[in-house]
C-alpha cells in the first residue's frame, strides 16, 4: 500500500486527488527552472530516431552531479518503464551521480565527460556486472580505478549455467513425452480404421501412464522441481528435496557434476578476506581447469566468462567491493514507481529521484 493510499484512508479523500495535490503543490515540481535543471544535460542519441518527431532520439540526463562522486562507485542498469536507465552511484554517501536513459557505452562516456577529470580521477574503485558496454566505461573513463566484478552478478551467471543444464534435460524428457503421445495417438488412429475397415467396435485406449520415480513424480516433474533445491547447498535441503535431489543425481548425473562445480566455484568464492589472498587467483584457475575437463558445453560458456575477467572477480577479495548497495537503489527506486502511479510523467518520476536520492 502507497502513502498516498494510507492518507487516502485517513482522510476521506481519492489517492489520486492527493497524489496531484503533492504533485502540483507541495513537491515544489512546478516552481521555475526545474525544467531546465531536470532537462540541461540531456543528450543525442545518433543512431536512434523518435518515430514521433523523425529526429534523433533524445537521451534523457536527469541527474548528473560531480559533488556525488567519490572514491568508491557503483555503475548498475534498470529497467523502468521499457527504457533502460544506467545509475552511476556513490557506494559510500548513498547518492545518485549520473542517471541517463540509455545504457550505450558512448553515450555514458558522452555524459560523463562533462565531468571534470580531477574527479573522475579521484574514483579509486568501481563495481559493476560483467556487461561489456560498462567495462569500456569503466577502462575508459575511470581509469585510476579498479574496477571490481560483482559477486552476486557473477554467481547469478554460474548458477544460470547450471540451471541451462536441468532446463536441457527437461526439454529433452518434454520431447519424449511430445513423441510418445504422437505416436500413440497415430496408432489409434491406424486402429480405428482398421476397426472400421472389419466392422469391429472401436474402443479408444487410454494413453498408459508414464512411470514414475520413487518419490512418486514423473521424470519431468522430478527436473522441474528440483529448480530451487540447485541454488541451495546440501546442508540446506529439506528431507523432501534431498529425495528429490537424490533421484534426479541418479538420473541424470551431469546435472550433478555441474552442480558439484558450481557449488565449488561458490565455496571459493566464500574464501576468508582475512586469509592468504596470494592463492586465491590460483584456486580460481584450477577450479577453471577441472570444470572445462567436464566437457558440459554450458559450464565451458560459463568458464569462458570467468576467465575474461579473472582480474575484476580476484579484485573482490581486495575489500569485499559488491554492488549490494545499487541493488538495494533499484529497490528504493521500484517504490518511487509504485508511488508515482508508474511513470505516466516521466518528469516528474525523474524530479522525485533528483530530490530523494541525489
Amino acid at each position: 500500500m502507497t502513502s498516498f493510499s494510507v492518507l487516502s484512508q485517513i482522510y476521506g479523500i481519492s489517492s489520486k486527488k492527493i497524489f496531484r495535490w503533492y504533485k502540483e503543490v507541495l513537491s515544489g515540481y512546478t516552481e521555475k527552472g526545474i525544467q531546465k535543471e531536470l532537462h540541461k544535460n540531456d543528450i543525442k542519441d545518433p543512431t536512434l530516431i523518435d518515430r514521433k518527431t523523425q529526429k534523433k532520439k533524445t537521451v534523457l540526463v536527469p541527474i548528473l552531479k560531480a559533488e556525488n562522486f567519490g572514491e568508491n562507485m557503483a555503475i548498475d542498469d534498470k529497467n523502468i518503464g521499457n527504457e533502460g536507465y544506467t545509475i552511476i552511484s556513490n557506494k559510500d554517501t548513498g547518492k545518485i551521480a549520473v542517471m541517463l536513459t540509455s545504457t550505450k557505452s558512448a553515450l555514458i562516456s558522452e555524459v560523463l565527460s562533462k565531468i571534470p577529470v580531477k574527479i573522475l580521477f579521484g574514483v579509486k574503485t568501481i563495481s559493476a556486472d560483467l556487461a561489456e558496454n560498462y567495462d569500456w566505461v569503466c577502462r575508459s573513463i575511470f581509469m585510476n580505478a579498479e574496477k571490481i566484478a560483482d559477486k552476486f552478478h557473477v554467481i547469478k551467471l554460474g548458477l544460470e549455467a547450471l540451471q541451462a543444464v536441468r532446463v536441457r534435460y527437461r526439454q529433452k524428457a518434454l520431447t519424449e513425452v511430445r513423441i510418445r503421445l504422437e505416436a500413440f495417438r497415430e496408432q489409434e488412429k491406424e486402429r480405428k480404421k482398421q476397426c472400421k475397415k472389419n466392422g469391429q467396435n472401436y474402443i479408444k485406449n487410454h494413453l498408459p501412464k508414464e512411470e514414475r520415480c520413487i518419490n512418486g513424480e514423473t521424470r519431468k516433474q522430478v527436473l522441474a522441481q528440483s529448480r530451487y533445491a540447485l541454488f541451495k547447498f546440501k546442508s540446506k535441503w529439506t528431507e523432501r528435496e534431498e529425495e528429490r535431489m537424490k533421484i534426479l543425481f541418479t538420473e541424470y548425473p551431469e546435472i550433478e557434476i555441474a552442480y558439484d562445480r558450481i557449488c565449488a566455484f561458490r565455496a571459493w568464492y566464500n574464501h576468508s578476506l582475512d586469509g592468504d589472498t596470494s592463492k586465491i587467483p590460483r584456486k580460481l584457475s584450477d577450479w577453471r581447469i577441472k570444470t572445462e575437463e567436464t566437457n558440459i558445453s554450458e559450464l565451458l560458456n560459463f568458464c569462458s566468462t570467468v576467465h575474461r575477467h579473472t582480474p575484476e572477480i580476484v579484485a573482490y577479495f581486495s575489500d569485499g567491493h559488491t554492488n549490494a548497495f545499487a541493488e538495494s537503489l533499484n529497490a528504493k527506486i521500484q517504490r518511487f514507481l509504485i508511488n508515482n502511479y508508474g511513470i505516466r510523467n516521466r518528469d516528474f518520476f525523474h524530479f522525485r529521484i533528483m530530490k530523494f536520492l541525489s
